[in-house]
């Protein structure tokens, strides 16, 4: 069972914050790549190894930029369970969040 935690601004446990926060990213993150065309970062991601070179850069593109994202949150996650840190708010996470570079 996992260590629930007296976070602020919410009473959140860790397992409800991951849950909350990933939603959060993971939405943003097909956003961003629903601008450019794609259903979203795994339809986009699909085309990895597509014969088609732009769509192969781009799909690239999102890879690496997807597994940036998610070593930072889920770093972030990590010094907030072990008190390093505060919770970030919403707007304060997805701030921080690396940019992609198509």
């Amino acid at each position: 069972m996992a260590k629930k935690l007296n976070l602020t601004p919410a009473n959140f446990g860790v397992e409800d914050l991951q849950k909350k926060y990933t939603k959060l990213v993971q939405n943003y993150m097909d956003k961003i790549v629903q601008a450019r065309g794609y259903d979203d970062v795994f339809t986009c991601i699909s085309y990895v190894d597509s014969t088609d070179e732009i769509f192969r850069r781009e799909a690239q593109a999102v890879l690496a930029w997807r597994d940036k994202v998610w070593r930072l949150c889920y770093d972030v996650l990590a010094d907030v369970n072990a008190g390093r840190r505060a919770v970030p708010s919403e707007a304060e996470l997805l701030a921080m969040l690396p940019k992609l570079e198509w």
